[in-house]
């Protein structure tokens, strides 16, 4: 049996939650349709108008006559009614009769219920003795599929009849199709009719029993090999036979990898990093977890390295001191103390003693920029002369910056 169950609504439903699913007794089920989202359409229940919206079906497998009560469904529909809000719902109460099968079941029938169609195909009709042929027999429709058996078809004296290989193409095991191989071998030649083919099942729509039988077939058998491994069969069971065993002679002396050269000195490398990345790890999370400290210590370094640099500028050409000397104090004081870099020189040394920068040093600052902006454009004579002077005044300025970020 299906039971289908649907949300009957008039409200604008955004999505519906399955909460629960609460079983009968007598019976087993699985599920034979569940969308995925829900697609409403116009339907009318009790004389009044809804949209519904498919919500599940299930294929219900009784074991037991009687009524018997189908599962019920419990869970949340979300709507939008002047905002969204959610309303728990659960299915109505639905019964299942269960009926006694109907008395003089046919010959052969093995519990077929549904509503079946069937065609059937001989791969050929022309044989050689000890050749195979298949016999494909294809039922369709919808009904109790795992619930009943292929029919065997007996050999006879003159064919070999195999049981039938079974695949099935079902959905939830009540609705689709069920193809039946049977391999057949004759034993003699000659014209060979085929056994019938037998299926009985009850049609579920009126209660009666339904019968189908093939139709009278015949082989025409020519003399040939008895031997039975024939290029269909083969085909129909390559997939489970097991090749040979593959000799070989002997076989390779595989050393572990642990004495070979290269492992240990990958190990070696490895350890060799350690430090290394020890080293790079600690840097990387000083720095993250103190990011204005960390910046005022790659600001120190650069002081540093400014004030090394522009004694080799000294060494090579005094009138490139100047120029080199200013841009590295103004740098400095600009990304520390976070001044905008076109600030005038004024302007900049009053945002410092906003900053209650030491006067002494504040007043060494103003008087080496003011120096060495007025020796760029001075006579060569006195800035030669002067350059050794300024770039002492550089050094203690760098060394008093310094020493006041260690404070």
């Amino acid at each position: 049996a299906i039971v289908s169950y649907y949300l009957y609504t008039t409200e604008d439903v955004r999505s519906f939650n399955l909460n629960d699913e609460v079983d009968g007794e007598g019976y087993g089920k699985a599920v034979f349709e569940q969308p995925r989202n829900l697609i409403f359409e116009a339907a009318e229940y009790q004389g009044r108008r809804f949209r519904r919206s498919l919500l599940k079906r299930l294929a219900l497998y009784p074991h037991t006559t009687g009524t018997l009560t189908a599962p019920r469904l419990e869970g949340t529909v979300r709507m939008m009614r002047y905002g969204y809000y959610n309303r728990n719902l659960r299915s109505l109460p639905a019964t299942i009769l269960v009926k006694d099968l109907p008395p003089r079941a046919p010959a052969g029938f093995s519990g077929a219920i549904g509503e079946f169609t069937f065609s059937e195909k001989l791969s050929t009709q022309n044989i050689k003795v000890g050749e195979a042929l298949i016999w494909t027999i294809q039922i369709t429709g919808q009904g109790n599929f795992n619930q009943f058996t292929a029919p065997q078809i007996k050999s006879t004296s003159q064919l070999q009849i195999s049981s039938p290989r079974i695949s099935d193409q079902i959905n939830a095991g009540v609705k689709g199709t069920r193809i039946l191989q049977y391999t057949i071998i004759p034993k003699s030649k000659g014209e060979i009719s085929l056994p019938r083919f037998r299926f009985a099942w009850l049609n579920s729509k009126n209660g009666t029993y339904r019968v189908y039988e093939s139709k009278a077939q015949a082989l025409s058998v020519k003399a040939g090999s008895t031997a039975a491994s024939t290029s269909d069969l083969q085909k129909l069971y390559d997939k489970w036979t097991m090749q040979d065993l593959i000799p070989r002679q002997e076989y390779g002396s595989y050393a572990p990898t642990y004495f070979k050269p290269w492992y240990w000195a990958v190990v070696a490398l490895l350890f060799t990093s350690l430090p290394v990345s020890l080293f790079i790890a600690r840097r990387r999370k000083r720095q993250l977890l103190n990011p204005h400290i960390w910046q005022q210590r790659q600001l120190n370094q650069q002081l540093k390295a400014c004030l090394t640099q522009a004694k080799a500028v000294m060494a090579k050409s005094p009138a490139e001191f100047y120029p080199f000397a200013d841009a590295c104090i103004m740098d400095y004081l600009q990304k520390k103390h976070g001044i905008p870099a076109h600030l005038a020189l004024d302007d900049l040394l009053s945002r410092l003693e906003e900053e209650e920068m030491a006067s002494d040093l504040l007043q060494r600052i103003r008087s080496f920029l003011s120096a060495i902006r007025t020796a760029r454009f001075a006579p060569v004579e006195y800035r030669d002369s002067s350059a050794e002077a300024l770039l002492a005044d550089f050094n203690h300025i760098v060394s008093q910056l310094l020493d006041e970020e260690i404070k």
